[in-house]
């Protein structure tokens, strides 16, 4: 990915296709840890860097970073999409589900891919969407690695490319490179 010369950012996408996609990662996370199904996860990490891309910028509009762990179920994301959740498994399943069960399945499901997404955009935001694209085939991670990466780990990555930005004088793309920075310092603290 460094070498890339692709550092073309702006990449629209179409929130409705975001939020549906949200939407069908948070039933299969559903259906594989809460009931137990041999289901695969097989959101790509494109759609994924999509969906992180758009997470970040939706609650930025609220003034909250997406590297925060302080808000949690306290946003209307949680509310708004949780029940787009609720009502796709209700259509899925029976009617009559036990909510409650399900409101909690969904709200963890949610926090799964909010989670997901700050690793996500730990890895790759500073890079891009592009280039992302252009060197997919030899990123061998999926979803699953993606959501299971150690937060340490994370701080080494995030330091590491902002080395990688200054030694090869590509540009941040990150929304609110402070969060970002404050990840690394927070890391640099504990060692």
């Amino acid at each position: 990915m460094r070498n890339s010369t692709n550092n073309d950012y702006i990449v629209h996408f179409e929130s409705h296709v975001v939020r549906r996609n949200i939407i069908e990662l948070a039933n299969r996370i559903i259906q594989k840890e809460y009931e137990f199904k041999n289901i695969k996860i097989d959101t790509n990490l494109l759609e994924m860097f999509q969906i992180a891309s758009y997470l970040e910028k939706y609650l930025s509009n609220f003034k909250i970073s997406i590297y925060s762990t302080k808000f949690l179920f306290n946003i209307s994301y949680f509310e708004e999409v949780g029940k787009l959740i609720l009502r796709s498994l209700c259509e899925r399943n029976n009617p009559n589900i036990y909510f409650n069960n399900y409101n909690n399945f969904a709200n963890q499901a949610l926090l799964k891919i909010l989670f997901g997404s700050q690793n996500m955009l730990i890895l790759f935001d500073l890079y891009g969407y592009n280039t992302l694209k252009n060197n997919i085939k030899f990123i061998d991670l999926d979803l699953n690695k993606i959501f299971k990466f150690k937060f340490e780990a994370l701080r080494y990555f995030a330091l590491n490319n902002l080395y990688e930005l200054e030694i090869y004088k590509k540009r941040t793309h990150l929304f609110n490179i402070n969060d970002y920075i404050k990840i690394i310092f927070k890391g640099a603290s504990l060692i």
